[in-house]
C-alpha cells in the first residue's frame, strides 16, 4: 500500500475472526480491499455492515496494523453493545460489581487471619479483572463514540 490509501478488514463482532467481503470465514490467505481515498473505504465498510450486522470493519491506512485502526464501522444496531455510552455504562457496572466482590472476598479472608486462602486467591483476581472493566468502562466515556 502508498500513503493515502486505506485498507477495509471486515471482522466478525463475536470471535473477532477477518472475513472477506462476501461473509464468509477468511482462509490462511485473506484478500483485503484497499481504496484510494478513506471516504471511498468508509463508504465500502458501511455497505459490508449493512449487509452483515454481525460484522464490523476496521479502517487501516497505509501504516498497517502496527496502529490502531483509522475508524471502526459498526452497524448502528449493534454499536450501542460495544461502543458509546451503553456500552461504557456497562462495563463501568459490570467492572463495579465485580471489583465489590473481590474486595468482599479477600476481606473476608484477612477477617479469618488468611486460611481460607481461595478467598485471598479468588478475589486478587476478582480485583484486577473487575478493575479493568471498571478502567475500560470509565474510559469509554471519554471517547469521540461516547456521545452517541
Amino acid at each position: 500500500m502508498r500513503p493515502g490509501q486505506f485498507a477495509v478488514f471486515p471482522v466478525d463482532l463475536k470471535f473477532h475472526r477477518l472475513h472477506d467481503e462476501s461473509g464468509t470465514l477468511a482462509g490462511a490467505d485473506p484478500l483485503v480491499a484497499v481504496y484510494p481515498s478513506l471516504g471511498e473505504a468508509e463508504a465500502h465498510a458501511n455497505e459490508i455492515v449493512a449487509r452483515f450486522p454481525a460484522l464490523f470493519c476496521e479502517i487501516y491506512d497505509h501504516e498497517g496494523k502496527v496502529k490502531e485502526p483509522v475508524r471502526v464501522i459498526y452497524n448502528a444496531s449493534v454499536k450501542g453493545k460495544y461502543v458509546g455510552r451503553p456500552a461504557a455504562w456497562r462495563f463501568t457496572y459490570w467492572g463495579a460489581f465485580i471489583l465489590a466482590c473481590g474486595v468482599a472476598l479477600v476481606t473476608v479472608d484477612g477477617l479469618h487471619d488468611w486460611h481460607l486462602i481461595w478467598g485471598y486467591v479468588i478475589g486478587n483476581k476478582l480485583i484486577l479483572a473487575g478493575g479493568a472493566l471498571l478502567l475500560r468502562g470509565l474510559l469509554g466515556f471519554r471517547s469521540p463514540d461516547s456521545a452517541v
